[in-house]
């Protein structure tokens, strides 16, 4: 990355085809763990 005056931002930007990959196959693997935040938040919100 130094070589290419690259920081880790335009590293990943250079890779966006894996990165989507990447997430396609999580989410495929783990759709549970989508909205597991706004889940939580909720819960926590309905509590007295």
């Amino acid at each position: 990355m130094f070589a290419e005056g690259r920081d880790m931002v335009g590293a990943s930007l250079g890779r966006l085809e894996e990165v989507a990959r990447f997430e396609a196959a999580h989410w495929a693997r783990f759709p549970w763990m989508k909205d597991v935040a706004r889940r939580v938040r909720d819960r926590l919100d309905a509590k007295p």
